[in-house]
């Protein structure tokens, strides 16, 4: 959509996209509307795509491209500032995986159920259908079917065990019940990964609903 967003240069230019514009991710980059937008090589499955605004230095024209690196896009020759504006994700067969955006926030057309087994007491690592390279704030909707106390953490936070009395105590469970459902934000790692850590052995599923990206206003993104 039409906007402006400062570069991630060490001196910041303002990037004016006046007019909406259409890209192809199947596509090689090529500049203006119902163009390809992918910097290198050809469009993957089931692949995560950071889309940047980028400038032209030389006739301040701004474009939007396309990259399975964060940090390093191959730009095309003639634009050198740059700010990722978001990130999509292919499915198995190629296609992007549908959703809105609203400013940071970005909400699953058709939310993907993520987990669906019965777990350990030993801290697990589980991937969700975020973006991965970059932190983000997922939105997860969760059910258990059996009594226990479960702990969802992010791997920047220490594996601990979950209790009702100690911290960090549980945010997901049923301790005096048999089923329960909710829904809770917890932080990504950079592989697109939560953790989760159980009292007992329970069934538990998780859908994500979306994330919170604040594309790169902090050093780490």
């Amino acid at each position: 959509a039409a906007g402006e967003a400062a570069s991630d240069s060490a001196t910041p230019y303002m990037m004016r996209l006046t007019t909406a514009l259409t890209k192809q991710l199947d596509a090689t980059w090529a500049a203006g509307n119902d163009a390809g937008c992918l910097d290198t090589g050809s469009k993957a499955n089931s692949t995560d795509y950071h889309v940047s605004g980028i400038m032209n230095t030389t006739n301040g024209t701004v474009d939007v491209l396309c990259s399975t690196s964060l940090a390093s896009p191959t730009m095309p020759s003639g634009y050198s500032y740059k700010r990722r504006i978001g990130s999509v994700i292919t499915d198995g067969s190629g296609n992007i995986l549908g959703f809105t955006q609203s400013g940071d926030r970005f909400i699953w057309t058709d939310p993907p159920e993520d987990v669906d087994e019965v777990t350990g007491t030993s801290g697990t690592l589980k991937t969700l259908t975020v973006p991965g390279d970059i932190k983000v704030l997922a939105n997860l909707n969760w059910h258990t079917n059996s009594t226990a106390s479960l702990y969802l953490s992010s791997p920047d936070q220490n594996d601990e065990v979950p209790s009702t009395t100690a911290a960090p105590l549980a945010n997901v469970g049923t301790p005096s019940g048999t089923s329960a459902i909710g829904n809770i934000w917890i932080a990504t790692d950079e592989s697109a990964q939560i953790r989760y850590r159980s009292s007992s052995n329970i069934t538990l599923q998780i859908v994500t609903m979306g994330w919170i990206d604040t594309r790169g206003r902090n050093a780490a993104q």
